[in-house]
């Protein structure tokens, strides 16, 4: 359902950030 894709899509947004800080630290 459209909640199963936005938990998905916000998943992936939150690894997204996640390895973002590390290339900046």
């Amino acid at each position: 359902g459209v909640r199963q894709v936005v938990e998905i899509f916000w998943q992936m947004t939150k690894d997204k950030e996640v390895a973002g800080d590390k290339v900046n630290a």
